[in-house]
């Protein structure tokens, strides 16, 4: 499905123009000038996934998996964007890696309940901003792990 003309009055609230849509599977692809789509960052490209029957943006588990994650901007020049999400409920333990393995800053360990759930890191370690460089997002969760790699510039 492409659109002959642009949308921008559209429930997930894209901050500019949506030029395409295209669905796979339930799973609905917009594409257009945007950065961001519900509050959540998306350059130019995000995928909505159904939610009670409405479109919603982030990441969906897929059906032989028990977690998945997503992140953005990337590369950020500060804060990142952590969304995940859960099949049922589970222990999840969040943390921001370098590419020693070194831990910045404190992970986070909670219980959390099925579905979406947000997160921002600040773009800090202990001593301050990250500096420039690769860096690593991991999630462990219902014995699983995701991970997804990121970038800082300054």
């Amino acid at each position: 499905l492409t659109l002959s003309n642009s949308v921008t009055n559209w429930p997930p609230e894209p901050n500019n123009t949506v030029n395409a849509l295209v669905t796979v599977g339930n799973v609905v692809w917009a594409g257009g000038s945007f950065t961001a789509v519900a509050g959540l960052p998306q350059a130019h490209l995000a995928r909505l996934i159904p939610v009670s029957g409405v479109a919603a943006p982030g990441p969906a588990p897929a059906a032989s998996s028990d977690i998945a994650l997503e992140i953005g901007p990337n590369p950020t020049h500060g804060a990142l964007h952590v969304r995940y999400a859960l099949a049922s409920a589970a222990r999840v333990r969040i943390g921001v890696y370098d590419v020693l393995g070194r831990r910045l800053g404190a992970e986070i360990e909670q219980l959390a309940a099925p579905g979406a759930h947000d997160i921002t890191w600040a773009g800090v370690d202990g001593r301050g901003h990250a500096p420039a460089g690769l860096y690593f997002v991991r999630l462990e969760a219902a014995g699983r792990q995701a991970t997804r790699r990121f970038v800082v510039v300054r």
